[in-house]
């Protein structure tokens, strides 16, 4: 059956006969704990797939013990020319936005109807700063002829860039990294946010990003001082890096509004982060946009259900994920060693989220709130 007409758990089965033929787990899989993170689905999902490899006669299971690979089911080959494209990030896919999914989804579909096996690899022991030993083993385990990288550092991007190991960054690489990469337009839509509320008369604006350095939140940060700086060097600005929960982002948003800045404008780096703030504000009975403008880098579906509605910039999913798709077709085709950027530009949904700054007699009544 075409594989992208199978179940989820027929597909793991096929993508762990493969890997038991490689010897990439050796004679032992591991629990179905494991390989439910390791795949990034359900236990009962990788249960399934064990049934289906059990009934094979492949493996033979045991209650409390790992399944073990039956000797002679299976011909050994090269587990090198298996077809294979491996998805490598730090957290879970439930943890992450729902527009990755999405796109995610579309790109699993367009590798399965070209006859490749698309695998998904989660685990913050790839992404530390001593992550050499683990790529490494997860490189010489799980052989591909690309590597997709999500929300990777410098010293990531770096490693592979160094190992000539064929990948594709989803994202921007830092200067100097020279690997191919499909990524927002990070210059165009932060220069294109600052200049909306600096039109609007905003002169005291903040950028709110995840406190992780990407390639992307780099160049935003840069772009976002030097459009304010060229506008009006009169203008203030603010940054707040943030780590990715309520809490965090809650606790600088207080920090910087309580400020001598007493900011107008925010432009918000995520739509998570969006939600709280929008939140937050409206617990300190400030309004958006009558006290505060407020944009977002990002789109996600639900972005769509508040009110007012966000100025955002919105790429659909379907469009990256084709993108996505182009770019590691040709690094499979021509492996590694070439310098590939493409960069999307987004559309801008303007929203009812922005308006000119209060006046100055709503200004003095919301400080004298703080």
């Amino acid at each position: 059956m075409p594989k992208s007409f199978q179940s989820l758990s027929a597909q793991i089965a096929d993508t762990l006969r493969e890997q038991l033929c490689a010897g990439a787990w050796g004679a032992t899989l591991p629990g179905e704990r494991q390989l439910a993170k390791h795949f990034g689905v359900s236990r009962k999902t990788v249960g399934k797939s064990i049934s289906l490899l059990r009934a094979e006669g492949i493996i033979r299971t045991a209650r409390g013990r790992s399944s073990l690979l039956v000797p002679g089911k299976i011909p050994a080959q090269d587990a090198k020319t298996l077809d294979r494209v491996v998805l490598l990030l730090p957290n879970p896919l439930n943890q992450n936005r729902p527009f990755i999914s999405y796109w995610l989804n579309s790109l699993a579909m367009l590798m399965h109807r070209i006859g490749v096996d698309f695998e998904l690899i989660s685990g913050w022991r790839y992404f530390g700063r001593h992550a050499d030993r683990s790529l490494r083993q997860l490189v010489d385990s799980h052989p591909a002829k690309c590597y997709v990288l999500m929300r990777t550092s410098r010293p990531i991007q770096q490693w592979f860039a160094d190992s000539g190991i064929p990948c594709v960054l989803v994202g921007s690489p830092f200067d100097g990294v020279k690997l191919p990469s499909v990524d927002f337009d990070h210059r165009a839509i932060v220069r294109h946010a600052a200049l909306n509320f600096l039109r609007a008369g905003h002169r005291r604006l903040v950028y709110v990003f995840e406190k992780t350095m990407f390639g992307g939140t780099v160049i935003g940060e840069q772009v976002f001082r030097k459009t304010i700086a060229e506008y009006d060097a009169s203008a203030t600005l603010g940054i707040c890096r943030v780590a990715m929960n309520a809490a965090s982002i809650i606790n600088e948003l207080r920090r910087i509004h309580n400020s001598s800045l007493r900011p107008t404008a925010y432009m918000i780096g995520n739509a998570f982060s969006y939600v709280t703030t929008l939140s937050w504000f409206n617990s300190q009975q400030l309004l958006v946009p009558r006290d505060i403008s407020l944009i977002s880098h990002d789109e996600d579906t639900f972005l769509r259900f508040l009110y007012p509605s966000p100025a955002r910039y919105t790429i659909e999913p379907d469009r990256f994920a084709n993108a996505l798709y182009k770019t590691v077709k040709r690094v499979m085709e021509q492996g590694a060693g070439f310098d590939f950027k493409e960069l999307l530009i987004p559309d801008y949904i303007k929203g009812g989220s922005v308006g000119p700054p209060p006046s100055a007699s709503r200004e003095a009544e919301i400080f004298r709130r703080r």
